[in-house]
């Protein structure tokens, strides 16, 4: 869960506040999953478009001047960037603090509205955050994104825009490299006459991430990992094409051998009798 008691120095809340920014050119489903990714974290300070110049430098990695500038004029500490390349067909999401920031490509984004599904939560009450084993007896790498996570997603105990109650679950979820997220409303049911139980209903949004790189402090230049395992759009899509085009050459090439064998006609036993006569008189 959350920031418990007695960890906010002094104040009467922990003082984590999310920076939430996204760039011009995100894709209609980014957009959808932003605003409702914002509505789920109420110490969070949204930050208008930013322009893709800004952000990113010449070779096309993040810039810190500009975000590290933004999180010290709204007082965040943390930051969740959304990004979309190759014309909108990527969504990327970045997350990090001053300590680390880890780089996440979108997959199988399904928003609120689409789902449509009955669970339902109140905004601004704070959530229970469930990770499997994986991210705690996993590799390092696991655990930092853990802790990333933890502290982008939970809401701070105590805070002024935050209801005293919890109500909902977002688990996370890790699969043959990927993570899944869910986010389930926890109500209250009877069991019998005097017992009670809690019963989850989904109620969205829904998305896989995909670990790309860690960089060393807020959106450094330093890699600390990155995934071996990781390719690119542009990549995918070079191999994509590469496939299709070997499988139309190869029913090409059937195809040729194909004619081939129905313009050659079919052996004949009686031209090897006409042959070995002809040779015989010819001798």
């Amino acid at each position: 869960m959350g920031d418990q008691p007695g960890t906010s120095g002094g104040h009467k809340w922990a003082h984590h506040k999310v920076l939430m920014a996204s760039c011009s050119g995100l894709s209609a489903v980014g957009r959808h999953l932003y605003e409702d990714l914002s509505k789920l974290f109420p110490h969070c300070k949204k930050e208008k478009k930013l322009r893709v110049r800004d952000v990113f430098d010449i070779e096309g990695s993040h810039s810190s001047a500009l975000i590290a500038s933004l999180c010290e004029l709204k007082h965040c500490d943390l930051v969740l960037l959304m990004e979309s390349r190759n014309q909108g067909h990527s969504t990327y999401m970045t997350v990090g603090n001053a300590a680390a920031t880890v780089r996440f490509q979108v997959h199988n984004v399904q928003t609120v509205t689409q789902l449509s599904l009955h669970g339902n939560h109140r905004l601004g009450t704070r959530p229970v955050l469930s990770f499997d084993k994986s991210f705690v007896e996993g590799p390092e790498p696991l655990r930092v994104m853990r802790e990333l996570l933890r502290k982008v997603f939970s809401t701070p105990h105590r805070h002024a825009k935050t209801l005293a109650v919890v109500d909902h679950i977002m688990q996370f979820t890790q699969h043959d490299g990927f993570i899944v997220f869910r986010n389930y409303g926890a109500e209250q049911t009877r069991e019998g006459k005097t017992g009670t139980g809690i019963e989850l209903t989904e109620s969205g949004p829904r998305f896989i991430l995909q670990p790309v790189a860690i960089q060393e402090g807020l959106f450094g230049a330093k890699t600390l990992w990155r995934n071996a395992n990781y390719i690119n759009p542009s990549e995918a899509t070079a191999i994509r094409r590469e496939e299709k085009a070997a499988h139309f050459q190869k029913r090409i090439d059937n195809a040729i051998k194909q004619t081939k064998r129905d313009t050659v006609p079919p052996a004949n036993d009686l031209d090897d009798v006409l042959t070995a006569y002809y040779t015989g008189q010819d001798q």
